[in-house]
């Protein structure tokens, strides 16, 4: 019986398989500093330019470019949303083209390249950055950004993910996964990167043109999703930004309250002073995701735990999910209070999952700790099968070094094992303690100036500080 016409295109350029060759980078002389698998801080062009031709079978590229910005004119540049999105380095077309012909040049034959683009380029074209190149355009991926963006007619609810093939074109042997959808829902966190990009789908795609241990590379990597997408595959990771995305501590002086507080306006009865004492509300709200963030910032989130939760087996590492990626676990059984962070880690045989509640300061609560304790234990018990590894739940007081101060502020209503310092912390994270705790140093004495200062520019304040003084000195 001969076979239909479909059938012989199934056949010939659809499989399941990959059976591409790529050389490790361990063959090639790479110079010391080219780290794998951290957040190197560079100029992209230089990165792609001390890659061996020829090595990488995938790549990313979401360049900054100004369409949406100069197009539309939103008058929004450095305010509210616009602020942290237009204080990125913009680049040039010719940039783009450079960057472009450079990945070109390290990616293998038959490798892929997967760029973010916008509404604009995608409608009126972007070839001349292909000219030079071996890149053809061979599929097209809308993400679904669930999230209401721009727009002065429609609004902007997606980003475009075009998929280009260095020559020679083909899909058999080298696509390997046929299940990703061409219009794909995912939501993204803006608090990590103003152009945070969806981890689930860069890793689907990871998966569809990469075998475990090959590279990924990402030389304009922004809040290093691609990372943590690679992670999750088993894949290794080479990549850097031009600045490395840093959470900025709270500063008074920078805060922007969205209005002045009534309250204080009639706790005062001055104006200027309300405003001044919104300010430090503000900062005061920002500072209580600090901590997290510069944790965050030293170790990689896992990024996706569904995805991490369902591997057959848990690589060596040490791999932290905060609360946001707990809540959105569906693997886990979630209720109203879970951990603030998991912590898995595997070193030399051994494998434990830390179970963790977070106190940014010295002592917990002693009214809510108990309470707390028994909502953790439910919930590694109904999750142990899911966790896979050994597990113990701790509290920990971050600024704290003394177990017994943390132990008898919970009147010791808990076991002394499950007490955890800061320190302790950071040790199995395999982070900086005392690096953490200098850095939320920093901007003490900054806040304290601006604040006085403030005061005395308000010249009620000034005539009262000035009468208060006198009194004491004739005193």
């Amino acid at each position: 019986m001969s076979e239909t016409a479909a059938e012989y295109n199934t056949k010939n350029v659809f499989s399941t398989d990959r059976t591409v060759q790529v050389k490790s980078f361990d063959f090639f002389d790479l110079p010391d500093f080219l780290k794998p698998n951290t957040k190197l801080e560079m100029d992209g062009l230089k990165f792609l330019s001390l890659l061996p031709n020829e090595s990488v079978p995938a790549a990313f590229f979401d360049p900054q470019y100004r369409g949406i910005l100069d197009k539309m004119n939103y008058g929004n540049e450095g305010e509210s949303r616009g602020q942290a999105r237009s204080s990125l380095m913009q680049m040039s077309e010719e940039m783009i083209e450079r960057f472009i012909l450079g990945i070109n040049n390290v990616l293998i034959p038959s490798g892929h390249l997967f760029l973010w683009i916008d509404k604009f380029h995608l409608c009126q074209g972007f070839n001349n950055w292909l000219d030079r190149t071996q890149l053809e355009v061979v599929d097209l991926i809308v993400w679904n950004k669930e999230r209401l963006g721009m727009g002065y007619r429609s609004r902007r609810v997606s980003e475009y993910c075009v998929v280009l093939q260095k020559q020679p074109k083909r899909a058999k042997g080298v696509w390997k996964l046929h299940n990703i959808r061409d219009v794909w829902n995912e939501s993204s966190d803006k608090e990590n990167h103003p152009h945070e990009k969806p981890i689930r789908l860069q890793a689907a795609l990871i998966d569809a043109v990469t075998n475990e241990g090959d590279y990924v590379i990402d030389p304009a990597a922004g809040s290093f999703s691609v990372m943590k997408a690679a992670h999750l595959k088993d894949r290794n990771f080479i990549g850097c930004d031009m600045k490395v995305w840093r959470y900025e501590m709270a500063k008074i002086e920078d805060s922007k309250p969205k209005g002045t507080s009534r309250g204080y306006h009639r706790l005062f009865g001055n104006d200027e002073l309300g405003d001044l004492m919104s300010k430090v509300q503000s900062a005061v709200i920002r500072s209580g995701n600090e901590l997290e963030e510069l944790i965050k910032e030293r170790i990689t989130p896992i990024g996706d735990l569904n995805i991490f939760l369902g591997r057959e087996t848990l690589p060596e590492g040490v791999f932290l999910a905060t609360k946001k990626e707990i809540k959105r676990c569906t693997e886990l059984y979630i209720n109203d209070k879970n951990p603030d962070f998991i912590i898995f880690k595997h070193r030399d045989g051994n494998q434990h999952c830390y179970i963790v509640e977070l106190k940014d300061g010295h002592v917990f609560d002693t009214k809510k700790v108990l309470g707390e304790r028994e909502t953790l234990y439910a919930f590694a018990e109904r999750n142990g099968d899911s966790l896979k590894y050994s597990i113990s739940v701790h509290f920990c007081s971050f600024n704290q070094d003394d177990h017994t101060v943390i132990w008898e502020g919970f009147k010791r209503g808990i076991p002394i094992e499950e007490v955890m310092t800061g320190r302790e912390f950071c040790e199995i994270l395999e982070i900086d303690y005392d690096e953490i705790v200098e850095e939320r140093l920093k901007y003490i004495d900054g806040n304290m100036r601006y604040f006085i200062q403030s005061l005395l520019h308000i010249s009620e304040v000034r005539e009262i500080i000035d009468e208060l003084i006198s009194e004491k000195s004739e005193g």
